[in-house]
């Protein structure tokens, strides 16, 4: 053997050491990628999770942006780490790779609880939140050839608007309100009354009858109008001539002839309607 050869021990090994440095800079590479997608993980969580608890009004359409987002940036998260543990398995290092893979499920763990936690509070808030619905309109024709609309509202008041008059009729629950005051009628000349009694009644909380009032209007030959009422009777008690029940009886018939606010040419036109026999001076 002459001195310039050389033996196999002593072959420079350049190909597999070369081999080992471009592994280790695979691993290095994976771990960089591996540390910004998990930091920007844990930060998107600690966002989410900060917002459902702080927020006092939450807004659904931006926590299940959120929601979405986290869960992309976990996906991508968990790609890298699967890339490290196949990488592991083919070096054979099977610790690494078991310590890689139980990273990666705690920090799907970590992000669900997160999200559930997102979820019931954008269910909570769909389920709390209350939507008024618009008045429902009502519109008939009426005998002037305008349209009558009626509006009812969320608390049940009925509104009746006619178009000829400008006329607003608000209708409510008879039993959440006191006596209805009637505004007097205007009459032209000498009052025309008709007295007969009409069988149709109403009542409001206080027990009393309210008037029913049937108003036609017709002119006659002198030029005159003339207003035919028909007016409901006053039920007022009969005094029966016992003098112990005379202020019982005295004071009923003054809460409900002279304490009433009807004009007195309808309240004496409904009064005369009960009186009988002979009056007395």
């Amino acid at each position: 053997m002459s001195d310039t050869e050389l033996g196999p021990s002593e072959i420079p090994e350049e190909p597999k050491a070369d081999e080992e440095v471009k592994q280790k800079l695979v691993l290095i590479e994976l771990n960089r990628r591996k540390r910004a997608s998990k930091r920007s993980t844990t930060k998107a969580r600690h966002h989410l999770e900060k917002l459902i608890i702080e927020k006092a009004e939450v807004d659904i359409q931006e926590l299940e942006h959120r929601v979405e987002t986290l869960w992309q940036i976990l996906e991508d998260t968990q790609v890298i780490m699967d890339e490290m543990s196949a990488y592991f398995m083919e070096q054979k290092d099977f610790e690494s790779h078991k310590l890689v893979m139980q990273e990666s499920n705690e920090l799907e763990g970590d992000c669900q609880k997160v999200i559930e936690k997102t979820q019931a509070v954008i269910v909570k808030c769909a389920s709390e939140s209350c939507v008024l619905s618009p008045p429902i309109q009502k519109t008939a024709p009426n005998t002037g050839g305008e349209a009558e609309t009626e509006v009812t509202d969320n608390q049940g008041v009925s509104t009746s608007v006619t178009g000829d008059e400008g006329e607003l009729d608000i209708a409510g629950d008879v039993t959440n309100q006191g006596p209805q005051a009637v505004a007097p009628a205007t009459l032209g000349g000498n009052d025309h009354l008709q007295q007969p009694v009409t069988e149709n009644s109403s009542s409001t909380s206080t027990g009393y009858p309210s008037p029913q009032h049937d108003v036609t209007t017709t002119s006659s030959g002198h030029g005159e109008t003339v207003i035919n009422r028909r007016l409901k009777p006053l039920a007022v008690p009969t005094f029966d001539g016992d003098k112990k029940k005379f202020e019982e009886f005295w004071g009923l018939f003054v809460s409900l002839v002279d304490m009433s606010n009807e004009p007195t040419s309808l309240k004496m036109a409904r009064l005369r309607q009960r009186l009988t026999g002979i009056a007395l001076d």
